[in-house]
């Protein structure tokens, strides 16, 4: 899942408040990855996580609209077969602190994106596989891999 800035923002404090024109947006994304594949081609690791089409989103839903998220069932499939399955409460970090923290670190701006973990069972995907993942109380991400 991820969390984009929809809106500059300076400091978001750890509750999930937020001042005027400071606003995040949640949505839910899959992040793509050859790392493996650029480890052993001797190339530099970040081609294999940052490519082309490589993090397909869904729709942003505003947290003032859904609210600060604390928990919410994870789950992802390929070829309907669940892959990965898990709760947001499992995180290390709370959503409302993580973006606080960053938000100290690097000024967050309209479209940033802040990926924020997977839960357990990351593996490999092929060409012409179907992938479907949902979070609670957000809309769905459906993709076939190319």
């Amino acid at each position: 899942d991820a969390c984009a800035i929809d809106n500059t923002a300076t400091v978001i404090q750890a509750d999930g408040s937020t001042t005027a024109d400071q606003k995040a947006a949640l949505l839910l994304a899959a992040q793509l990855e050859a790392q493996a594949e650029m480890k052993k081609a001797g190339k530099p690791w970040e081609i294999g996580k940052a490519f082309d089409h490589g993090a397909p989103i869904g729709p942003l839903v505003p947290i003032g609209e859904r609210g600060v998220l604390i928990e919410g069932a994870i789950t992802l499939s390929v070829n309907g077969t669940v892959k990965q399955s898990g709760n947001l409460a499992q995180l290390i970090w709370p959503l409302a602190e993580m973006i606080s923290e960053l938000s100290k670190a690097w000024a967050l701006e309209a479209g940033d994106l802040i990926f924020t973990g997977t839960p357990a069972g990351v593996g490999p995907v092929q060409r012409g596989d179907q992938v479907d993942a949902s979070f609670e109380g957000l809309p769905s991400l459906s993709l076939r891999v190319v």
